[in-house]
């Protein structure tokens, strides 16, 4: 009885009529805690038909289709039932909680709504729930901090789903109700179980993280080079997990696990797709040379003395050679060699013999005497002189006829090179069109320029000769290793993009499952397979619901391709020439050095008896001795940039995600 009247008890069009048949128009079932058996609620429904029909046809077809559209409850009835031999929640609702804050189980009758727990992957744990303490004066702000634990049991046992502490109370003063939000403290469980595991997590590079804060700032950077995340149990225990499911799923969810009313989909958009990175990597650095050039200068008088027996050429100073070296800004690099002038002798000139010294005597006249001291004269009344040598200079210490020697010269150049890198998903490419991103990073090796430069202490290098470079890459290695890191940041960027495909799925309270697992839902119309991502788990000791509702993430692809090795570049190749030839410096005698054709001349400039017009006579010109100072070629000192480019694919897994539309 329904209303306390039957249901359809009146006959069909009539009072009379005849029976058709009887039975349960509507069956309903119930579950309950209660201990027993039979029917809660029955219904009965009498059917009578009215007129009858004397031919084999039918007076009256009824026909009805049922279909199924989904499974699950249509209406959901909750009640509450007392049961005088099984009275604790775990009996009734097939769950039950304990609450423990700052050491304290709060007794049931104080949690009143939801308790709200909410894990994600990579982020900190959170847990909501509502507290009517007892009457009386409230020091909500004792709550802070204090150490908050759930256990939820079921049948299988009892199992934590909650560690952390409560981070801020809030007050229903209205309610009389305290409201906590707890964390589960991710920072700190970084920064107090990861310190001695955080280098094997992913590369990591300063020139292109910042200065990490604090260990758990370091875990998040090496995180984005790798396909891994860290995350904590209900314990507070820490695991690293692949965000790859794992083969054989920890968890197989069928349709009797799945509420119906919650299976969702969300697919990846593809605003939120990357598919291609163009990375620019830059590396600058200082060059420092060493070159040596040789310089030599022969005198018109070698080996032709008669040139000065006969034709008055002048002798070089050497003073004034290495004065025009010093000039010059090519030190010596060592002493040099000078090519002594002819030695004192009689040398025969034109068929004339001519007597040549080395050696100039000075001396001084001086009136001839007699033993008394008066001056003699000769016969013709001429006082008589006598030279008296006073000294003698050698000039083979002074002046050369040649010289040959060797000059160095250290300077820098800036080198930069410019690798370009690309990292691509061919697949997502041919599903979704190109979606890129450019990202530039560079790096600078500082050296002492001028110190290099200014140095004329030339210390050889083993192996390399007299003309070398030295390139400042001290850093080399950590360039290389920032590289490899842009290299693997940018795969997993990619990788992670396509990875937001999210099968959310609603369950009956199941604490055993955590951020590491692996779920497999294999369903009449879904399956998936993936690594959780999120859960959370809602229990209300009032009405009797404990739920859990599961996040899958997928990868989701289309077409194959295959991983490239992530090998780095090799360094750009470089074609550095030194020049090396010898220096050959001229003479210019006799020649006036104020043209304009002689802003041009190198080597000895110098004097010699000329003719000019029957006029004989010698020059007077300043003489002096330039040498030329060899320019360095632009290509060894002009900024140079050198370029290398690397192309590397990345190859998209695809995750199991079935959809099937089975018509029920």
């Amino acid at each position: 009885m329904v209303n306390s009247f039957s249901i359809n008890s009146a006959s069909v069009n009539s009072s009379g009529g005849v029976l058709i048949g009887s039975g349960s128009l509507v069956d309903f079932e119930q579950e309950s805690a209660l201990i027993g058996a039979g029917s809660m609620v029955s219904y009965e429904q009498s059917m009578q038909l009215r007129l009858s029909s004397t031919v084999s046809e039918s007076f009256i077809d009824v026909e009805q289709s049922l279909q199924a559209l989904s499974t699950g409850n249509v209406v959901a009835f909750q009640q509450r039932v007392k049961n005088p031999v099984a009275i604790d929640h775990l009996s009734r609702s097939g769950w039950d909680l304990t609450l423990v804050i700052g050491g304290y189980t709060i007794p049931v009758d104080q949690i009143t709504g939801n308790i709200e727990i909410n894990r994600t992957e990579n982020d900190a744990s959170l847990l909501n729930v509502s507290l009517i303490p007892p009457t009386g004066i409230q020091d909500v702000e004792s709550y802070h901090g204090k150490t908050v634990v759930v256990d939820v049991q079921t049948a299988s046992g009892t199992v934590r789903v909650f560690t952390g502490v409560v981070d801020i109370p809030e007050l229903d003063i209205m309610q009389e109700q305290i409201k906590l939000r707890c964390t589960d403290k991710r920072t700190e469980l970084l920064n107090s179980q990861l310190s001695n595991v955080v280098s094997t997590i992913g590369v990591y590079s300063p020139h292109i993280f910042r200065p990490a804060r604090d260990t758990a700032e370091l875990v998040e950077q090496r995180l984005t080079t790798t396909s891994k995340v860290v995350d904590f149990d209900a314990h507070g225990n820490y695991a690293i997990t692949s965000w790859f499911p794992k083969s054989t799923p920890d968890y197989t969810l069928t349709d009797s696990d799945v509420y119906r009313e919650r299976p969702l989909v969300e697919f990846t958009s593809r605003g939120r797709v990357l598919n291609k990175v163009n990375i620019t990597f830059q590396y600058r650095y200082e060059r420092f040379f060493h070159a040596t050039r040789s310089w030599q200068w022969t005198s018109p008088i070698n080996p032709a003395i008669c040139n000065l027996l006969q034709f008055g050429y002048s002798l070089t100073h050497k003073a004034s050679i290495l004065a025009a070296i010093d000039g010059a800004g090519w030190p010596l690099k060592e002493p040099p060699a000078f090519t002594a002038i002819h030695p004192s002798g009689w040398y025969r000139c034109s068929g004339t013999t001519v007597g040549w010294s080395t050696t100039q005597l000075r001396g001084t006249n001086v009136a001839v005497t007699d033993e008394n001291g008066n001056q003699v004269s000769d016969t013709s009344g001429n006082p008589l002189y006598e030279t008296t040598l006073t000294g003698a200079t050698d000039y083979s210490n002074i002046y050369c006829m040649g010289a040959t020697w060797k000059g160095t010269k250290q300077w820098s150049q800036s080198i930069q090179e410019d690798y370009t890198l690309t990292v691509s998903a061919s697949q997502s490419q041919a599903q979704f069109g190109t979606i890129s991103n450019d990202v530039t990073y560079a790096m600078e090796q500082e050296a002492n320029s001028q110190e290099w430069e200014g140095s004329e202490s030339f210390s050889t290098v083993p192996g390399q000769g007299d003309n070398y470079y030295i390139d400042q890459d001290l850093n080399r290695d950590e360039m290389r290793t920032a590289m490899d890191v842009a290299i693997q940041q940018a795969k997993n960027n990619i990788i992670g993009s396509h990875r937001d495909t999210r099968v959310s799925i609603k369950t009956f309270i199941f604490p055993e499952v955590d951020l590491k697992h692996t779920v497999l839902v294999d369903t009449d119309e879904l399956e998936a397979k993936g690594k959780v991502f999120n859960i959370k788990h809602k229990l209300n000791v009032n009405t009797g619901e404990a739920t859990t509702t599961t996040t899958l993430l997928l990868i989701r692809s289309q077409g194959s391709s295959s991983d490239s090795s992530l090998t780095l570049p090799s360094v750009p190749t470089d074609n550095v020439v030194f020049s090396t030839g010898i220096i050959n410096l001229g003479n210019h005698f006799g020649q006036d050095p104020t043209t304009t054709a002689a802003a041009k001349w190198n080597g000895a400039i110098g004097n010699r008896w000329i003719t000019v017009s029957n006029n004989t006579f010698k020059t007077d010109y300043q003489e002096q001795f330039i040498v030329d100072t060899p320019a360095i070629e632009p290509q060894l000192r002009n900024n140079k940039s050198l370029t290398n480019t690397a192309s590397y694919n990345v190859s998209l897994p695809n995750d199991t995600l079935v959809i099937t539309f089975d018509g029920k």
